[in-house]
């Protein structure tokens, strides 16, 4: 009889332990969830700069998938590579909405993209000698995230990455005038030059001044 209550005992406690495992790892669960929150905020006119690192716990799919989500009048992605779905499924709704997106990305490092993107997507694939290595998200002619990161899940999820998000909206026309030139004239061209660089300098002095 003693040794069928001790028995009874120790389950009680594993049952227990098991509850206040389960009840940390919801806690945990939900003050990580309320970080990421936090810090997924889009620049504004009035704090124009936004940094976001996955090192940093900062949810880069969840951060872009949002600020694809929240585009109301266009999108423009320069990718080089996109694969991870949830990315695609934020800019093929968006799309779907009848927000013009648009997507510029390596063909090799994006196969079959237009396809999982659908025919409401205007996607462009970059035949070119070098690299399209790129990685900018401009979304209502306002917001620019250029950054390191590419849209696929190991990037996004796993390797340490940077994105600058930037309320400027003369720096997202300027992106979206180099890649109109880009997308009607010249294809082969490289897509920024000396010229995209010296502007994005002399906006950041401008920002942080």
């Amino acid at each position: 009889m003693k040794k069928k209550s001790s028995n009874l005992f120790k389950i009680s406690q594993l049952k227990n332990l098991s509850i206040s495992i389960t009840a940390l790892i919801v806690i945990v669960s939900f003050f990580w969830a309320g970080q990421s929150t936090i810090s997924a905020k889009t620049p504004q006119a009035d704090k124009p700069i936004e940094l976001y690192a996955n090192q940093t716990q900062d949810d880069l799919r969840q951060i872009f998938s949002g600020a694809i989500a929240s585009a109301n009048q266009s999108v423009l992605l320069i990718i080089y590579s996109l694969s991870d779905q949830s990315i695609i499924s934020a800019l093929k709704q968006k799309a779907e909405e009848g927000v013009p997106v648009t997507v510029i990305c390596d063909p090799k490092a994006s196969r079959g993209v237009d396809r999982k993107l659908g025919p409401n997507v205007k996607t462009i694939k970059r035949f070119a000698d070098g690299l399209m290595h790129q990685k900018i998200l401009v979304i209502d002619h306002r917001e620019t995230w250029i950054g390191s990161a590419n849209m696929t899940g190991e990037s996004l999820r796993m390797h340490g990455n940077l994105v600058n998000a930037v309320y400027s909206p003369e720096l997202a026309d300027f992106v979206w005038e180099k890649a109109n030139s880009f997308i009607e004239d010249d294809p082969d061209q490289y897509f920024f030059t000396s010229q995209f660089h010296r502007r994005w300098a002399r906006i950041g002095t401008m920002v942080f001044t």
